[in-house]
């Protein structure tokens, strides 16, 4: 049953990158009977469809000013993009991190974009955190995972607004060496140093144990850096 899984829906659904043995330690598949002696299935949506990952915001920061061009990943669904994704961004960016589109000639602090895209990995960092000490974690959390103060800032800004009105969240996090094998772009010149942090959220009525995080090695910057943050929603848990 969880081979025929496996092969009539990652790979239908183009997510074949993930072996078969790593796709059995995801727990795909729930199974349990019901008080009437039925047997039932779950599945796991995120190993069978595209989510939204939403506001990834790309920043860069070259040595010297350099043309750089990006060619997002192709299994990324585009529903918004700033400026103008036409299936290349060809832009200047400076030492400061302001990023001029070549074709517009217009100015902007960072790069978007937001569409369906997978994600069958699993998370470097899982906490369940109280509303009450949201701020306070993201703080913390987005500068061990590589975010300097202007990047913290503008996550910041967009994310915490949303994460309110539930008393607990359950907040898994997601890296470039976790990210890279499913979705990555093409930059031209390549950057020397790449970090990448998404997160993911779930609403809980109540807290829940969680197994201890291992401990985390922040990211150090080197060279041409290119930096992305975004995020996705995961319904909620009671």
């Amino acid at each position: 049953m969880y081979k025929e899984f496996y092969q009539k829906k990652l790979v239908e659904n183009g997510l074949e990158s993930i072996s078969y043995d790593a796709f059995i330690s995801l727990k795909p598949i729930l199974v349990w009977k019901n008080t009437l002696g039925i047997y039932r299935m779950m599945f796991r949506d995120d190993l069978v469809a595209s989510r939204c990952w939403a506001e990834p915001i790309i920043y860069l920061y070259p040595t010297a000013p350099t043309r750089i061009s990006i060619i997002l990943d192709p299994k990324i669904d585009i529903t918004k993009s700033t400026p103008i994704y036409t299936g290349v961004w060809n832009v200047l960016a400076n030492i400061d991190g302001k990023i001029v589109d070549t074709t517009s000639s217009k100015t902007y602090p960072y790069l978007f974009w937001e569409g369906g895209a997978p994600l069958h990995t699993m998370p470097v960092l899982i906490d369940v955190v109280k509303q009450s000490d949201i701020h306070a974690y993201l703080e913390a959390t987005l500068t061990t995972l590589g975010l300097q103060a202007n990047e913290r800032k503008d996550f910041i800004r967009y994310w915490e607004p949303k994460l309110q009105g539930n008393p607990y969240y359950r907040l898994s996090w997601y890296d470039a060496p976790r990210l890279q094998p499913i979705v990555s772009h093409t930059i031209t010149p390549a950057p020397d140093t790449l970090i990448r942090v998404m997160m993911e959220y779930q609403t809980l009525e109540s807290s829940v144990i969680i197994a201890k995080n291992p401990i985390y090695k922040t990211p150090a910057r080197s060279g041409f850096t290119v930096v992305e943050w975004g995020g996705i929603a995961h319904g909620q848990i009671y």
